[in-house]
């Protein structure tokens, strides 16, 4: 959460990586992706980061192809899937991608 960026940095000290949660339910979570990308950018580059967006059960647009777009445009590509993070089935698909790309890394 945004009111949280001050302890952002101390929080990914020691981290082997980022999941990063987007709401799909926000005004407009691209541009949160977006933003969340430049705040953590120094620690993606050393690590790795997998990106899941919760509540498309609620609202289905932007679609995960919007994303994919977005992160296009900024040059990238990350590992997005759509997750309910009360699934303990979801996270573990998100942590096993993530522990992957620190493999090939």
């Amino acid at each position: 959460q945004k009111r949280f960026d001050f302890m952002w940095e101390i929080l990914v000290q020691g981290g082997l990586g980022l999941v990063l949660l987007i709401d799909n339910r926000r005004a407009d979570p691209i541009n949160d992706l977006a933003e969340y990308l430049d705040n953590f950018s120094n620690f993606i580059t050393e690590t790795a980061v997998v990106i899941g967006v919760t509540g498309t059960d609620e609202k289905a647009q932007p679609s995960l192809d919007d994303y994919y777009q977005a992160l296009e445009q900024r040059g990238q590509m990350y590992p997005i899937f759509t997750v309910d993070a009360r699934n303990r089935d979801d996270v573990l698909v998100m942590l096993d991608v993530l522990l992957t790309c620190l493999e090939q890394a």
